[in-house]
């Protein structure tokens, strides 16, 4: 058995803007190494199961050290766009990782879509999840046809119908009846973003770890 991690985002930036709040952040990976390797990689170790680390994120004086750190099998850089706000384009990076799964023709139990800063509450493997769905975490309350970006879950029966829906740029998904909520699964540390998403996850989010407010 074996489990393929894709983690897509910024890793590490000196200075980041949050475009909701306007507040500034200093983004590092390394205050999350320890999370992911509790909470996401150990467990499935601890059953000896095999887990492969997929990454896209922005080129940085880290860069080296958050390959070497988990030691993917597959790894992708890319300049950050700083046209008028500083961002790494989540979907497209999203759609090359869960390609490169594909590609790798591996069959995957486990694919976990998520990011270097999101802390998880509970280990992975104790969250619910239904094989035969996409498992994310929420939908978000701005769009009602959307669901957040912060950790989705699938295998390798159901990956092509998540490349199909980031393919569509998250248009009409929310009518598919593939889609399974996974709640109470993951906190992000830092400043609160209440008011975008479903009440019931409210208590859920607050921003990521890695992020130093500034």
């Amino acid at each position: 058995m074996s489990v393929a991690l894709c983690l897509r985002g910024i890793h590490w930036l000196e200075t980041y803007q949050d475009k909701k709040n306007n507040h500034f952040y200093k983004i590092d990976f390394r205050k999350n190494i320890k999370n992911i390797r509790q909470m996401i990689i150990k467990p499935f170790k601890n059953k000896d199961i095999k887990v492969d680390i997929y990454i896209s994120t922005n080129h940085s004086e880290l860069e080296d050290e958050f390959k070497n750190t988990f030691k993917p099998v597959y790894f992708n850089a890319y300049d950050i766009k700083t046209d008028g706000k500083i961002y790494l384009p989540v979907k497209r990076r999203t759609l090359e990782l869960l390609r490169e799964v594909k590609k790798s023709q591996i069959r995957y139990e486990y694919i976990i879509v998520s990011r270097p800063d999101l802390i998880l509450k509970t280990q992975i493997t104790n969250i619910p999840f239904n094989p035969h769905c996409i498992n994310f975490t929420c939908k978000a309350k701005f769009d009602k046809n959307s669901w957040c970006d912060f950790l989705q879950i699938c295998n390798s029966d159901t990956l092509q119908e998540l490349i199909n829906a980031y393919k569509k740029v998250y248009k009409k998904i929310g009518s598919t009846h593939h889609l399974h909520m996974v709640c109470n699964a993951f906190s992000i540390l830092g400043d609160d973003r209440k008011n975008i998403f479903n009440n019931e996850l409210v208590s859920l989010i607050k921003y990521p770890a890695s992020r130093t407010s500034i």
